[in-house]
C-alpha cells in the first residue's frame, strides 16, 4: 500500500532526525549512534516493504537498544529521551494503520426430508361365529342357511 509506505517511511524520518540531533548533542558515542542508525534503518526498511508488524517489531527493539545504551553511558538521559519520544509518534502511527484480513466462512446446509409415516400391518379378523336365529350373525328365519326352519323334507 502506497499510503502505509509514505505513513512508515515519515515516521521513520522522525527517529532519524532524533538521531541527527544526537551528533550535535556531545553525549552518545559513535558506537551507540552506529547501533541507533542501524535500528531506525530496520523499522524504515519493514515500513517501506509494507508489513507493519515487523516494523512494529523493530521499534520495540530500538526502544530496548535505546535503554541499554543510557544505562551503559553512551547516550544522554536527554537524548534517550528525545528518541523515545520520536518512537512513540511511530508506534502511534504504526496503530493507525490498517492491516488486510482475510476471514474464512463455512456455510452448512441442511435438508429435511419428510417420510411418510410407517403404519402397521393390520391382521385379518375372523367372523364371529354365527349366533342364534334371530341374532344379527344368526341365520334368518326361512331364508335357508344352518339351523334353518322351514318344511320337512
Amino acid at each position: 500500500m502506497k499510503a502505509t509506505r509514505g505513513v512508515m517511511a515519515a515516521v521513520g524520518m522522525v527517529i532519524a532526525s532524533e538521531l541527527a540531533a544526537c551528533g550535535t548533542a556531545p553525549p552518545i558515542t559513535s558506537s551507540a549512534a552506529a547501533e541507533l542508525s542501524g535500528a531506525v534503518q530496520a523499522v524504515r526498511s519493514a515500513a517501506l516493504a509494507d508489513n507493519p508488524s515487523l516494523a512494529a517489531t523493530d521499534l520495540s527493539a530500538l526502544k530496548k537498544k535505546v535503554a541499554a545504551l543510557e544505562k551503559a553511558g553512551q547516550l544522554s538521559p536527554a537524548r534517550a529521551r528525545a528518541v523515545l519520544a520520536a518512537a512513540s509518534t511511530v508506534q502511534t502511527q504504526l496503530a493507525l494503520l490498517t492491516t488486510t484480513t482475510t476471514s474464512t466462512t463455512t456455510t452448512t446446509t441442511t435438508t429435511t426430508t419428510t417420510l411418510p409415516t410407517p403404519t402397521t400391518p393390520t391382521t385379518p379378523t375372523t367372523q364371529a361365529p354365527p349366533g342364534p336365529p334371530g341374532h344379527p350373525n344368526g341365520p334368518t328365519p326361512g331364508k335357508g342357511g344352518p339351523g334353518k326352519q322351514g318344511s320337512d323334507n
